[in-house]
């Protein structure tokens, strides 16, 4: 390292985990910018509850990764009170009715 500069993670770290978070909020505002554009009549009515299109949009990030995470830990599937158990990229288990 020249000049006994030591780089910081910590700046890496916190960027990964806040960068997605914001441009997934502008996304949803995009998103509720252009749904008003359409619908002029309904803009009352999106704009009383765009809160929500722009909030939800910043945990989207976090699932795809909890979903990922998941994949990685397990290979069973809960689907409609079924489990699964994937064995293979062409098969699967019923584990349980």
């Amino acid at each position: 390292m020249p000049c006994g500069k030591v780089p910081r993670p910590a700046f890496h770290i916190a960027t990964l985990t806040l960068l997605p978070v914001l441009l997934s909020s502008i996304r949803g505002s995009i998103r509720l910018i252009g749904v008003t554009e359409a619908l002029p009549a309904a803009r009352s009515q999106i704009m009383r509850q765009a809160w929500i299109y722009i909030l939800l949009t910043v945990f989207v990030p976090f699932l795809y990764v909890l979903n990922f995470v998941n994949s990685l830990v397990t290979r069973k599937i809960r689907w409609r009170g079924l489990v699964y158990e994937l064995i293979g990229p062409q098969q699967t288990r019923i584990v349980s009715f």
